[in-house]
Order: structure tokens, then C-alpha cells, then sequence
């Protein structure tokens, strides 16, 4: 993961590396809490309905995700049979 998202291959480049930001990954919100102004939330909750919608490359998986607080739909656009396994 290092190499291939981060370009670090030895451990000088390691020692050199500066991160940009930091990205709380702690922080867990509800769905009606969503706001625009972040790039990055997490959330838990329980998938109510999973559907592949279109055909050869326009093939796509579409989840619906509820907390108690509201839905959010989540949309795969690659490694759908793997990801559907995981789900189902």
C-alpha cells in the first residue's frame, strides 16, 4: 500500500514523507448528521436492499444503507461480484 498509493520504497522515502492531512477514521456519524462540507464521513448501519442495475460496462451495485436516522444510497461501480458476496 505504501508503494502504490504513497510512492514510499525504501525507508528514506519513508522518513521524508509529510502527510497532507489526517483523516479521523475514529469518528462514527449518523446518516440524518450528513453535511456537504466534508469530504470523508463513516457510518453504521444495516444494508436494507441490493440491486445490479444496467448492463455490461453501465453495470453497477446499488445498496441502500439505514442507521435508524435515515437511508443512504451506496453505489459500486467496479468489483461488483465481489462486493455483493461480501454483502449478501
Amino acid at each position: 500500500m505504501l508503494r502504490k498509493e504513497l510512492q514510499i520504497f525504501a525507508f528514506g522515502d519513508l522518513l521524508q514523507h509529510f502527510p497532507l492531512r489526517h483523516l479521523d477514521k475514529t469518528t462514527i456519524k449518523k446518516i440524518a448528521e450528513l453535511q456537504g462540507d466534508t469530504d470523508y464521513h463513516q457510518f453504521v448501519g444495516k444494508i436494507k436492499n441490493i440491486e445490479v442495475v444496467g448492463e455490461n460496462r453501465a453495470k453497477r451495485l446499488k445498496a441502500l444503507l439505514y442507521d435508524g436516522t435515515g437511508e443512504l444510497e451506496l453505489v459500486w461501480f467496479q468489483g461488483i461480484n465481489w462486493v455483493e458476496k461480501l454483502l449478501v
